[in-house]
């Protein structure tokens, strides 16, 4: 790949996956080249949603290696709506450096029932931003956003495993659990998390870190 490719490129139009359907990547090794490469790119555009899993459907993102540093791992341009028994699961990647893993540019929504999972992943150098990056809100209604069990390699400063900036306009319920994420397998990882959120963090010596962390 060249340096400002992606290996998986969706324009124009929102990556939809309804009614009882999956779209996976899984077990890939990705070999880009360059800081400004990105591994999956969801355009959309002003009009329309950059991600749309609806009606018990899922995105698998599982077990993928990436060789070189990159821009972004996941990169969502626009609103994302996640849905009526539906989940984004992003599990046991392994990647170089980034700017962020994974980066939501515009509102991440996850409705009824619906889950986003960012767990089990290693980092062998910390991103510059954070690990999960949603600018600039989060919208829960009945659902669970995890990042847990998640691993940094870091020898100058602690990462941000999960940032979001701010509270969407009408919040309603949801849970946050951000469990055991690790910095070189002893300090825990940085949370900026506004408080409005009542986000549930635990460290991995609590006896609750992995229950809690399960994909629900």
């Amino acid at each position: 790949m060249t340096a400002s490719s992606s290996a998986i490129y969706v324009v124009k139009s929102a990556l939809s996956v309804l009614w009882h359907s999956v779209f996976a990547v899984v077990g890939n090794t990705f070999y880009m080249d360059g800081v400004d490469a990105t591994v999956i790119h969801l355009g959309g555009s002003s009009q329309s949603l950059s991600l749309s899993v609806l009606n018990n459907s899922a995105v698998v993102i599982r077990g993928n290696v990436v060789t070189r540093p990159v821009q972004y791992f996941m990169h969502i341009l626009s609103v994302s709506r996640v849905e009526s028994l539906s989940a984004v699961v992003f599990q046991g990647n392994e990647m170089q450096g980034s700017m962020a893993v994974f980066f939501s540019r515009s509102s991440f929504h996850i409705y009824y029932d619906s889950w986003l999972q960012l767990s089990g992943n290693l980092c062998r150098e910390s991103p510059f931003y954070a690990f999960g990056y949603f600018y600039p809100e989060v919208n829960l209604r009945d659902s669970t956003m995890s990042v847990s069990g998640n691993q940094f390699i870091s020898i100058r400063v602690t990462p941000t495993a999960l940032w979001i900036p701010s509270v969407p306009r009408y919040f309603i319920n949801g849970a946050i659990v951000a469990a055991c994420n690790s910095v070189s397998g002893s300090e825990e990882a940085k949370y900026s998390i506004p408080s409005e959120y009542i986000a549930t963090v635990l460290t991995c010596s609590d006896p609750c870190a992995l229950a809690a962390s399960c994909f629900p």
